[in-house]
């Protein structure tokens, strides 16, 4: 009896215990349901669950939110299950109905990375799940799919035959699916219409089972345009502008276990289209392309993991345009048939490049040109294409035998704008290129191919011609021949290019070449990194004519074995070893030179406006304006960086040989430089003319040589030096022997001047009458007043001196005064060699110079002679014919015969003229009229200085007097 009153209280104990239990899980309800969810499925989905109601004929949830393994959110509201028993326990006559206020989805925060797809999920099965457990209706009120689907409601019927409709509504489109069982069969269907009324798309299909497989058949088409209209921002933005019908058919077999990728097999696409047209994504002008079937375009895949396809034909017509743009830039008929393992590609049609304008016109392109730009573009190509799709059964990634031919006749024209030196600034007007037509043509074929692509191409081409034609009136045109290009992991061309230009003009109009021909073999390089490498071999270049402000140059001609340039973005560096040049003339106003001349180690970068080289010229030919000649040889080094022009060489001509050293500011217009003549001896084999012709002097004896610093404008500091020793100058039939000097001229006050008084010395100097120990000093002052000061000289076995012979270099007068002692006229007589003349005594003159614009003239001079006096015999002064007409004049003519005169004294004139004037007073005696009673004879005497100087000269031989004194 105890013991069983003991088991009675211990059932009461647990049955009080198991009612406390479920009285806690019903008032807790739902936190336990969400326990007990989340105990059963994976992962814990079960956020949130509110107002959790339970019966047997409805079971309803306030509030349910999940996590989904991919991190989204899914909640619903008002979740309604009508029926819930028969969901769980009648699967043939499941009457329950499942509904919801709202559902929402959004994605996850942080989206977690793909990964491959792994376990099973069986298409048969899933099938028969949805037979099975979905509800007789399902409805969502308020559907939220992120952004894309807002207030969208959905409606799911399944019927008595199972056939299950599916209704998604939003913003007046709708998709209607209908998926109806046959067996093993299953029939598809699914239209998305706009307005109840405009179809979007459909689809309809079957899929049927066959074993561990099912085959599908699914046929379709789309409006385009309608299609881009839906509110999907991934779908619009690839198809904006799109237009059109797209037809499609999909045949294939695919595996039960969908997740087995590899078993997908046997798929063909078919795609058909009367005019449709898409988009093609393009920065800055959008594209469109139009496409028409001729034949259907058929892709036939053996599987699709690997990717393997099978066959690939069909047919169709292409226009490629800008969109809104009735010209099509292409047009080209599309053409693929399968031949055995591998598909043949072929494309013909034409390019009209005018329809490119609006492409020009965009920022990319331009921004890829800049500075340059093509606007107006016009001309056409046609052209044809052909490529294999090789191994189509063992898995093709590439396209072989890629060819595009560009046909004979292809042209492209347009103007080309420099649009950085549009505007009017001085850099900006004087750049080589402002605006201009080019025009490219192909008279033969221009071919690229490519053995596989990817992968290098190659273009070839037997020639192009390339004209230029400048505003300015710059007309270039260029044929370029043996065009071979690689473009790959290199990227090389080789082509001849042969240039002319008939007249081209300088940007500021200073400069004109005529007539310029260039002539060369090209091989380009471009380098991964932008660089690119400019190799030019057998370069020539000819000029005609050439002129820049007073220059011009005729038939200059350059030839150069080799240039070699890199080019990036800072731009051009180029070397070449050696540049042979030839150039008939240069002229400038003063000067004109002829010759050939080499250019070695040339070097020139355009990023810094540097260039250098060194100048080897032999034999090159000058003349001057006076007719100067000289046959020069050239070595130097020059040098330009920016606005810096420095040149370092050596000129010889004959035994001349002249060191520079200067250097010129370009921009500014000034520079400065050193020279140095090097010690040059003369001889009479050797002489000065022998190293340049034409010089109104020339040394035959002697050492000259020079130095100087110059800057130009002239400057403060600038100096010439000159070293005369042992010097022998001849002018004319006048010269001297044995010139010493040293001359310095500084620049002071804007004026060349001497330091000091510069001491010069003349053993001879003979000008017709020779004058022996010739000393005197050379200076020139701020007064530009060029003074020969304490003047010594032997003349006439008597002497010429003076304090200072003054010259204005300005034409202003100066006055000086010359003295002569004790000339004598037996000395002058002797000097004459006159046959008719004879006399001795001895004379003394002063004579006041005056120097100006007029040349030298003497007033006032005095003549006077010495005591005794002297002897004069002079026969044959007048002509019979004047002495039998005057008798006084016969009467003179006899007494100077044998004139003994005690006084002689006179003035002397020497006007501008040059005829020198002598009044003379002889008091004396002559046998011929009176022995012992004076005979005073007044002589006005005229005769012309340089004519007796010439007369004098031509009474000697010069060579054999020049001679005498040299040795």
């Amino acid at each position: 009896m105890m013991h069983q009153t003991r088991k009675t209280r211990i059932f009461l104990a647990t049955l009080a215990l198991l009612c406390g239990a479920l009285l806690w899980l019903w008032l807790d309800r739902d936190r336990a349901a969400g326990l007990l969810v989340n105990a059963v499925l994976p992962g814990q989905p079960l956020r949130e669950l509110q107002g959790l109601e339970l019966s047997p004929s409805r079971a309803r949830v306030k509030q349910l939110t999940l996590k989904l393994a991919d991190g989204a959110t899914l909640q619903l509201h008002d979740l309604q299950l009508q029926r819930p028993l028969d969901l769980l326990f009648r699967r043939r006559d499941n009457h329950s109905q499942l509904s919801a206020g709202a559902l929402s989805w959004a994605a996850p925060a942080h989206p977690a990375a793909e990964e491959g797809a792994t376990g099973t999920l069986r298409l048969s099965d899933s099938l028969q799940q949805l037979q099975r457990y979905l509800p007789e209706s399902f409805r969502i009120d308020n559907l939220n799919y992120g952004q894309e689907l807002r207030d969208a409601t959905l409606n799911i019927k399944r019927d008595a035959d199972r056939s299950i409709a599916m209704r998604l509504s939003a913003q007046d489109r709708a998709l209607q699916l209908l998926l109806k069982p046959d067996g093993a069969r299953w029939q598809l269907s699914a239209v998305l219409t706009a307005n109840t009324e405009t179809t979007i798309a459909n689809l309809n299909g079957t899929l049927l089972r066959a074993g561990e497989h099912w085959r599908v058949n699914l046929d379709g088409n789309t409006s385009l345009d309608q299609l881009a209209a839906l509110p999907l921002p991934a779908l619009s933005a690839h198809l904006a502008g799109a237009s059109g019908e797209l037809q499609l058919r999909l045949r294939g077999q695919l595996p039960d276990a969908l997740l087995q990728r590899e078993a997908y097999r046997d798929f063909t696409l078919q795609l058909l289209s009367d005019g449709a047209t898409l988009p093609i994504p393009a920065e800055g002008t959008p594209l469109t392309l139009s496409i028409r079937t001729v034949e259907p375009l058929v892709v036939a895949f053996e599987s699709l993991q690997p990717l393997r396809p099978r066959d690939l034909r069909g047919s169709a017509e292409l226009a490629l345009r800008a969109t809104d743009s009735d010209s099509a830039l292409l047009q080209a008929h599309l053409q693929s048939e399968s031949k055995g393992a591998q598909a043949q590609l072929s494309a013909s049609g034409q390019l009209d490049f005018a329809a490119a304008a609006p492409l020009l016109e965009s920022a990319a392109i331009q921004q890829q040109l800049a500075p340059l730009a093509l606007r107006n573009p016009g001309g056409k190509a046609r052209f044809h294409a052909a490529a294999t799709l090789p191994q189509l059964r063992g898995g093709a990634d590439s396209l072989h035998d890629v060819s595009l031919t560009l046909e004979p006749g292809a042209t492209l024209s347009g103007e080309l704008i420099n649009t950085a030196a549009q505007n009017n600034t001085a850099k900006n007007k004087a750049s080589p290129w402002r605006r201009g037509a080019v025009k490219l043509q192909l008279p033969k074929p221009l071919g690229l191919t490519a053995a596989q692509w990817p992968g290098d191409l190659r273009l070839r081409a037997e020639t192009a011609q390339l004209h230029v034609a400048e505003t300015r009136g710059n007309t270039i045109d260029t044929t370029l021949s043996a065009i071979d290009c690689r473009w790959g992991s290199t990227r090389h061309c080789n082509l001849h290019a042969q240039i002319q230009a008939p007249a081209l003009t300088s940007a500021q109009g200073g400069a004109k070449l005529t007539e310029t021909s260039a002539d060369a073999d090209l091989s380009l390089t471009l380098g991964v990194d932008g660089r690119q490498d400019l190799q030019l071999q057998q370069l020539t270049l000819s000029i005609a004519h050439a002129n820049a402000a007073a220059t011009t140059a005729d038939n200059i001609a350059l030839h150069g074995a080799e240039l070699h340039c890199q080019l990036n973005q800072g731009g051009a560096h180029c070397a070449a070893p050696a540049l042979d040049g030839t150039v008939a003339t240069v002229k400038t106003d003063a000067v004109e030179v002829g010759g050939a001349f080499q250019l070695q180690t040339l070097r020139f970068s355009s990023s810094d406006s540097s260039a250098s080289a060194t100048i080897h010229a032999n034999g090159l030919q000058l003349r001057t304006r006076e007719k100067y000649r000289a046959e020069l040889d050239i070595d130097g080094d020059a040098r330009l960086g920016g606005d810096s022009l420095t040149v370092n060489g050596t000129l010889r001509a004959g035994n001349l040989q002249l060191h520079t050293n200067w250097k010129q500011d370009i921009a500014q217009d000034r520079g400065a430089g050193k020279f140095q003549l090097a010690p040059a001896k003369f001889t009479r084999e050797s002489p000065l003319s022998q190293s340049i012709q034409g010089l109104p002097v020339d040394i035959v004896a002697g050492t000259l040589s020079a130095q100087g610093a110059l800057h130009w404008p002239l400057a403060e500091r600038d100096t010439v030096q000159l070293d005369l020793d042992q010097i022998a100058p001849v002018y004319g039939d006048s010269f001297a022997v044995d010139t010493r000097g040293h001359l310095s001229l500084v620049r002071r006050n804007n004026r060349w001047q001497t330091p000091a008084p510069q001491p010069v010395q003349l053993e001879t100097l003979d000008v017709g009458l020779p004058a022996k120990n010739v000393r005197f000093t050379l200076s020139l002052d701020g007064k530009q007043d060029l003074t020969l000061g304490d003047i010594h000289a032997e003349l006439l076995e008597g002497s010429l001196s003076s304090t200072a012979v003054t010259w204005n270099l300005a034409g202003k007068e100066r006055r000086s005064l010359v003295t002569l002692e004790g000339i004598s006229l037996h000395a002058l007589a002797k000097a004459m060699q006159a046959n008719n003349f004879a006399a001795s005594g001895i004379l003394d003159m002063q004579i006041p110079l005056i120097t100006g614009k007029d040349g030298i003239t003497v007033e006032r001079g005095h003549v006077a002679a010495r005591p005794p006096g002297g002897r004069l015999r002079y026969y044959g002064a007048f002509s019979p014919q004047m002495l039998a007409s005057n008798p006084s004049l016969k009467l003179i003519a006899g007494a100077l015969e044998d004139y003994n005169y005690r006084e002689l004294s006179g003035t002397i004139e020497y006007p501008p003229s040059g005829d020198m004037q002598m009044d003379l007073k002889l008091v004396g005696r002559s046998k011929s009229v009176s022995a012992d009673r004076d005979l005073i004879i007044n002589l006005n005497l005229e005769n012309s200085i340089p004519d007796t100087l010439r007369s004098l000269q031509a009474s000697r031989d010069l060579t054999d007097a020049l001679e005498k004194q040299l040795k």
